[in-house]
């Protein structure tokens, strides 16, 4: 979709990730120490496409990463974020952040764990070919540090006021880890124009649900991207 809009797109696997360079303690790994790497990629994007900017689109975690990037213009053209909590978690998601889970992280092997959480990404996945890709491609062993920044850095990590590039917020309505009104907050806080597109009857990962709420999130993000 990106290429018949004359984009170059690019996805790549986080340091501790897949194919790129695993640290030997991933529990040391976080979205301040992906920024520096991510800030390297861009640089090449940048140098061997022959572009001024680049634009960024996180999902997660990714949008804690693409966040640190966003106050500087020079580099970034814009960062569309979705799947992201702000400053607040529903409380109903909270009891999933045990004490007993910090245990688990902190004690892991190295810092890698093999999280089983692909079954509840994909449970509002009907398209098979779907639910295959992701299981073919996001199987396997993650660093820690990721899940440990819940408990050892304070909402909010995303410094909101400080972006200079335009940002779009992308939520679904039924998404059960932001609490009300934080997408919302996240959005009025962004510190260059921004807007909040909210997805009626779209729960975690809008992409990759129903083909009706996967069309609606491709169109908000192409018609920001490229008007």
């Amino acid at each position: 979709m990106a290429a018949r809009r004359g984009f170059f797109a690019y996805t790549f696997d986080y340091v501790g990730v897949g194919e790129s360079y695993l640290p030997a303690d991933g529990s040391q790994i976080n979205y301040l120490t992906q920024a520096v790497t991510t800030r390297k990629l861009v640089d090449y994007i940048r140098r061997s496409r022959h572009v001024r900017k680049v634009d960024l689109i996180g999902e997660g975690y990714g949008v804690e990463v693409a966040s640190v990037l966003a106050d500087e213009p020079w580099r970034i053209r814009s960062v569309t974020m979705t799947v992201i909590v702000y400053k607040s978690f529903d409380p109903a998601v909270l009891p999933f952040f045990s004490p007993q889970l910090e245990a688990f992280l902190r004690n892991s092997p190295n810092g890698y764990w093999q999280p089983n959480f692909l079954a509840q990404t994909l449970a509002h996945t009907p398209i098979q070919e779907v639910s295959d890709y992701v299981l073919a491609t996001q199987l396997g062993s993650y660093p820690t540090g990721p899940w440990l920044q819940i408990f050892d850095f304070p909402l909010p990590v995303i410094d909101a006021p400080a972006a200079a590039v335009p940002g779009l917020v992308i939520i679904g309505d039924q998404d059960p880890f932001p609490a009300p009104g934080d997408s919302a907050e996240l959005a009025a806080d962004w510190g260059n124009n921004t807007n909040l597109i909210t997805i009626a009857g779209s729960f975690h990962v809008p992409r990759i649900e129903a083909p009706d709420i996967a069309d609606q999130y491709f169109e908000a993000l192409f018609d920001f991207i490229d008007p």
